[in-house]
């Protein structure tokens, strides 16, 4: 306890140093008393609510009204500090090169600004306008192993929902819905995350995906998320019960959940395998799945599609090791923050991730990572913008 306390007491004084620091910068501009109180009441108010979290996260991770608020105060957190950190770091390194070249240069501190501010915007725009603006994607898997019979077969793929955080905002994911149906898909696929923690986060949202509708089915997998282990429980058995509503909720939205376990997709006379695998992650990430156990089914069909949440199972288990054609992730969200235009592709989530968005191959057999619909942490998008993928499968 002693330890939590001087690590609080330590992150209060860099805050505060922080705060100091930038408002020595600005003091010449906040000359009316005002403003000033306004500046110093913004992180009070960060402080005093950083206490109740301290001491009360437990009870705001089992509560999902409370927990989709907490959400907002990182936004907030993160929106004032980060630029000011961006500034301070570029400032310091300013001072320095001062101290070298003996002058008074500003450039590094203009670069500090700009970049600062760039961040600042990128967030308010990311929260307003991106998380809303869904990406559709289309791609082509060409394999020689395809029956002719589904040559032109179109899968959408949709992932990572997390309906927690929609705050029952049921306009946007019509429009999702709206989308996915223009695409005219033979089937409908969701890899995981359909929730936070909770099973009752789905509660209201039957109507809207039951709109859904594909002649070759509608399926998904458990994500990381789907199994309530970012909550505490009062007994096993109530983390029970969740875990069933949450299979109950895949159900009651259309899909067929698959629990490492295996259908065969048949046109006419032509099959193929689509396997669907428990979480299965590298640390600290859950894994549940049995990769042996879920493609028991698919011996006899040449051509597999694999459902698995996590990318990092693709080159754990799958290439060179499995008859699976075609794997379909999700997980990473591409860290929500990234670039992916102009012949740039970066995000900070290929620092955790090898495959984080789109399409990967290897020989003959391909991962598409979607970067999914929902979000997680931060309420924004920079540049990462929500995804319906289509795929379509190509003799």
């Amino acid at each position: 306890m002693r330890m939590y306390g001087a690590v609080l007491i330590v992150s209060f004084l860099m805050l505060f140093g922080l705060d100091y620091y930038i408002f020595f910068h600005i003091k010449k501009w906040l000359k009316n008393p005002f403003l000033k109180v306004v500046y110093w009441s913004i992180p009070s108010l960060l402080a005093i609510f950083l206490l109740l979290v301290a001491f009360g996260g437990e009870a705001l991770r089992d509560n999902n009204q409370y927990m989709a608020q907490f959400i907002w105060f990182v936004f907030v957190f993160l929106l004032l500090y980060i630029p000011k950190t961006i500034y301070f770091i570029f400032d310091l390194l300013n001072s320095l090169l001062r101290f070298i070249l003996r002058n008074k240069t500003k450039c590094l501190r203009y670069v500090g600004i700009t970049l600062g501010g760039l961040f600042f915007i990128g967030m308010i725009y990311g929260t307003v306008i991106t998380r809303f603006d869904f990406e559709v994607t289309t791609v082509e898997i060409k394999a020689e192993n395809l029956p002719k019979e589904f040559d032109g077969f179109k899968i959408v793929q949709i992932s990572d929902i997390h309906l927690g955080n929609w705050n029952k905002n049921f306009d946007a994911l019509e429009k999702m819905v709206e989308l996915i149906m223009q695409q005219k898909p033979d089937m409908i696929v969701v890899t995981g995350d359909l929730v936070n923690n909770f099973s009752d986060e789905a509660t209201g949202f039957e109507p809207i995906f039951n709109k859904l509708k594909a002649p070759y089915g509608k399926y998904g997998i458990m994500g990381n998320h789907d199994y309530g282990d970012y909550s505490s429980w009062n007994t096993p058995q109530d983390k029970t019960n969740n875990l069933i509503g949450v299979h109950n909720a895949y159900k009651n939205l259309g899909f067929t959940l698959l629990l490492d376990s295996t259908v065969i997709i048949q046109k006419e006379k032509a099959e193929i395998g689509l396997i669907g695998m428990e979480n299965w992650g590298h640390p600290p990430f859950p894994r549940y799945g049995n990769l042996q156990q879920a493609k028991k089914g698919s011996e006899k069909t040449k051509f597999n599609i694999l459902l698995s949440h996590d990318p990092n199972h693709w080159c754990a288990e799958i290439v060179h090791k499995e008859n699976i054609t075609l794997t379909l992730a999700g997980h990473t969200h591409g860290m929500q923050m990234g670039i992916d235009k102009w012949g740039l592709k970066f995000s900070p989530s290929q620092w955790v991730f090898k495959q984080w968005k789109g399409l990967y191959s290897c020989n003959k057999q391909h991962i598409y990572v979607n970067q999914g619909i929902g979000y997680v942490g931060m309420p924004t998008r920079i540049g990462i913008r929500p995804e319906i993928t289509v795929i379509i499968l190509k003799k």
